[in-house]
């Protein structure tokens, strides 16, 4: 996405936010990864460079700095799991498959794990009074 699209995109995001801080719940946006970005510099691929941006990158650093916004990019944990050896998308469409299912869904509970922590201690800090 271009510079503009990117910029729509945040603000919709912010915008949407609202919401779920009123009700004391949180907004997680997620990036989900193509499978070609997740596989690309393992295929011999020699018209790939540049194929690839840093669509992801521009979107959470636009979004971390307007608002608190969790951001969680896959493309990492689905890559890694890739790496050694598991088969996370279907080979014949572009589905996760059972352990691309079991990568995102353990990269969400970290994440949510550790919200839940941040939020208990920032819990904690405010029934004490301390800042």
């Amino acid at each position: 996405p271009t510079h503009p699209e990117i910029e729509s995109l945040a603000t919709i995001i912010i915008e949407a936010d609202v919401l779920p801080r009123r009700i004391e719940s949180r907004l997680i946006v997620v990036f989900i990864p193509t499978s070609f970005r997740v596989y690309h510099d393992m295929v011999d691929c020699r018209h790939c460079d540049g194929m690839i941006d840093d669509v992801s990158g521009r979107i959470e650093r636009r979004l971390r700095a307007a608002a608190h916004l969790e951001y969680l990019d896959l493309t990492g944990p689905l890559r890694e799991a890739a790496r050694r050896g598991q088969l996370v998308y279907r080979p014949d469409d572009t589905h996760w498959t059972e352990a691309g299912h079991e990568v995102a869904a353990e990269a969400l509970s970290r994440l949510l794990g550790a919200g839940a922590a941040r939020r208990g201690a920032d819990s904690l800090r405010l029934q004490l009074g301390v800042p």
